[in-house]
């Protein structure tokens, strides 16, 4: 059984209780300031496809008790015209940033690192909410008072 989990719950009392449950979590990591400064210094991408490569590392944010195993997906926009993660702020030597997006999750799972990005890419979560709040109108239904 395990936990697969956007950004918002990119938290350190979330990951400590599902660590204590023994749950294996994927969770969406906010690229803040030291995760940027960390895949800036990455030189070890492994390519899985044309415009489409992948590392990782270990990581510990101040204030936390331990390294956590963080995956990073690095997209090329010239070679994938799809790409989907956040651009970051170029460096003054790193010209070449504006060409990839990036993508980075933190996880309790042992699982190769292109395997932990395929179980979250397919989930397509952000269509599916669109999809029923729009089509669905699950947006604005449930939220209205009424008198039944």
């Amino acid at each position: 059984m395990g936990v697969i989990a956007d950004s918002g719950f990119y938290l350190k009392q979330f990951i400590e209780r599902l660590e204590e449950e023994h749950l294996t979590y994927i969770i969406v990591v906010r690229l803040i300031r030291p995760i940027q400064r960390q895949i800036y210094s990455f030189a070890n991408w492994k390519e899985i496809a044309k415009g489409l490569s992948v590392s990782e590392f270990s990581f510990m944010h101040p204030g936390w008790k331990k390294e956590r195993r963080s995956i990073v997906i690095r997209q090329d926009v010239t070679h994938r015209e799809k790409a989907m993660g956040k651009t970051l702020p170029p460096l003054a030597n790193e010209a070449d940033l504006k060409d990839y997006r990036y993508s980075a999750w933190i996880t309790s799972s042992n699982e190769p690192p292109y395997d932990v990005w395929i179980l979250c890419s397919p989930a397509n979560d952000e269509n599916t909410i669109k999809e029923l709040k729009e089509d669905f109108a699950l947006g604005g239904f449930s939220m209205k008072r009424f008198y039944a």
